[in-house]
């Protein structure tokens, strides 16, 4: 017989000392026990688990016994309950009842089921900060995994889970800090670096494309999902699904819509997506795009460049928020980064603009020549200061 000597059963404080000393033999059979064996008396409880129920079992069944055992009780079936939701059922409910787009459901499906294996339900702040710097990834990956595990966690240990034994005070990602990333000004899409593109593009739906993408300022899911039905010719708009399983109307530019209906008088999709190509398709034409024209090209520059341009354009920031349904105006300034400076810079006047020709001659007249460098070295005079 097996013996798993590094389990030890526990009698509770109180228990008479003649209980312990009759039932010796009882509590040994109980820390022998195999594990095939215990499985085989509680199948859907693990070693431990089933080795608590025994315990349980055997206090009970001697009226001797004066000790309270209602929290031990009640500690075990808060044991049994936490150990009968694993990470996989909890992240699939998550997945099932959170009210977000599909993109972000697949984002947080690849991150999760990465880093919950490692981490489980209850892990510690420290384990979680421990699980995030050992990850082999940019600074900008990392943060993508924080965001992913704070919202599984907040979900978790909120009533809304429906998972009663997490406490809202025993979420562990609320004692993680954020990690920062690097602020780097992001590539965009303009007036030049579309009519380049639309000079490296060979038929007419990679144009129309193009034009969609700059003009409506539509996530890659947003564009790549559009249907027959989804155009509103008569309000020069597209209707789709944005982030937060928000419905939307995209605004539809007279070269987008030009393109669009030229593209769809060669293609009748039915009832099936305009473009005859899913979200991969449009990634792959785009990537064969950046490599002929040598711009950088995906979807999110063109919904960087759709928010820069309407700026140069004089639009207000409660404008573009509203046609690119953002849903704060900081995410709007964050995109018109380089157009905010490029405006400041307009008006920039250097402090020392009027000082440059008296600053120049007062400098030179305190500098006296040094002696010429002799042969073997470089034949030139310099100034040096009088100081």
């Amino acid at each position: 017989m097996k013996v798993a000597s590094t389990h030890k059963i526990i009698i509770p404080q109180g228990a008479s000392n003649n209980r312990a000393q009759n039932s010796e033999g009882e509590w040994s059979l109980i820390r022998l026990l195999s594990e095939t064996e215990l499985k085989r008396l509680f199948p859907e409880s693990t070693p431990e688990q089933a080795r608590a129920k025994l315990v349980l079992r055997e206090l009970k069944t001697h009226p001797q016994n004066k000790v309270d055992l209602t929290p031990f009780d009640n500690l075990l079936g808060e044991t049994l309950q936490l150990s009968s939701v694993t990470a996989n059922e909890a992240l699939e409910k998550f997945l099932a009842f959170s009210q977000i787009a599909d993109s972000t459901r697949r984002f947080y499906r690849i991150l999760l089921s990465k880093a919950l294996p490692s981490l489980g339900l209850m892990p510690s702040p420290d384990e979680i900060v421990k699980f995030r710097d050992s990850l082999k990834c940019k600074p900008g990956g990392k943060s993508s995994y924080h965001r992913s595990l704070r919202a599984f966690y907040n979900w978790l240990y909120s009533p809304s889970s429906g998972y009663t034994q997490f406490k809202a005070e025993g979420n562990p990602i609320r004692f993680v800090k954020t990690p920062k990333v690097p602020k780097r000004k992001m590539p965009s899409q303009d007036k030049k670096t579309i009519k380049t593109l639309f000079a490296c593009v060979d038929n007419i739906r990679d144009a129309a494309i193009i034009a969609v993408l700059i003009d409506t300022g539509g996530r890659r899911a947003e564009i790549s999902n559009i249907r027959l039905s989804d155009i509103l010719w008569d309000q020069h708009s597209i209707r789709a699904i944005a982030k937060g399983n928000r419905e939307v109307l995209m605004p539809l530019g007279p070269v987008s819509e030009k393109l669009l209906k030229q593209w769809l008088a060669e293609f009748d999709p039915g009832d099936d997506l305009v473009w005859g190509i899913n979200q991969s398709g449009i990634v792959s034409m785009l990537r064969r795009l950046e490599k002929k024209s040598g711009i950088k090209c995906n979807a999110h520059t063109f919904r960087r460049g759709f928010a820069s341009e309407l700026r140069r354009n004089g639009v207000d920031i409660l404008d573009i928020m509203k046609l690119g349904h953002w849903q704060s105006m900081s995410m709007v300034q964050h995109y018109t980064e380089s157009v905010d400076y490029e405006n400041s810079q307009t008006r920039y006047h250097a402090p020392t603009g009027g000082l440059v020709d008296q600053t120049c001659r007062s400098l030179k007249e305190q500098m006296v020549p040094r002696p010429r460098i002799e042969l073997g070295t470089r034949r030139f005079s310099v100034y040096c200061s009088t100081d």
